[in-house]
């Protein structure tokens, strides 16, 4: 006999690790640090960054900004803009809680407690 049997394909990626940018990095993308020269990893890391954080906010993905485990850096120190499974629910600007994903990492905001996932409701916006 014959059975359909649904299957998915997943990429396998070497080299690959959960990580927060850094707070220096938010204090650049925040206008609270000088920009680093543009040939630094510390000006790569601001830059690619910004455009998680940026295309995160355009699909309204809300997983990544305020948790660790979907910044995803490659072998290159490169970061992979990674898993918006949560996000293309409605887009940008619905709620005032979309605009939390402007805040940035977790780790940026010294109000926030990752034990119990909650963050200051006045986040700084990049």
């Amino acid at each position: 006999p014959e059975f359909m049997i649904p299957v998915a394909l997943v990429g396998w990626m070497n080299s690959i690790h959960s990580f927060a940018p850094s707070v220096p990095v938010g204090d650049i993308l925040k206008g609270k640090k000088d920009l680093p020269a543009r040939d630094s990893q510390e000006f790569q890391m601001a830059s690619d960054s910004s455009e998680v954080i940026l295309f995160d906010y355009l699909v309204d993905d809300h997983d990544r900004p305020r948790t660790w485990g979907n910044w995803i850096m490659d072998e290159h120190k490169r970061v992979l803009n990674w898993d918006s499974g949560i996000g293309w629910n409605h887009g940008p600007e619905t709620t005032d809680y979309c605009k939390k994903i402007l805040c940035g990492a977790a780790v940026w905001d010294p109000h926030h407690d990752p034990a119990i996932r909650k963050t200051d409701e006045n986040c700084e916006p990049i």
